[in-house]
């Protein structure tokens, strides 16, 4: 796939986590200590990006473009 930012050829890959799962949340909110040392109380607001595996960690596949460093990811 093709940057929408520069047009040059974005490269595929992952971002993982360890544990806890991989969340986006709106600017302004934040997770309490217990929610993100739990993994399982998350705010209703987030958005989980990838799977969550509560041994393994999160995986979300991603696009990185190496030229204006954008990364692309599916929810």
């Amino acid at each position: 796939m093709n940057c929408p930012y520069c047009n040059n050829e974005m490269k595929g890959g992952h971002i993982f986590t360890r544990k806890e799962a991989l969340v986006w949340l709106p600017l302004g909110e934040e997770m309490s200590a217990f929610q993100y040392l739990s993994g399982f109380s998350i705010s209703r607001n987030a958005v989980e990006l990838g799977e969550t595996h509560y041994t393994f960690g999160s995986k979300a596949p991603a696009l990185f473009c190496l030229d204006c460093k954008k990364i692309i990811i599916d929810v």
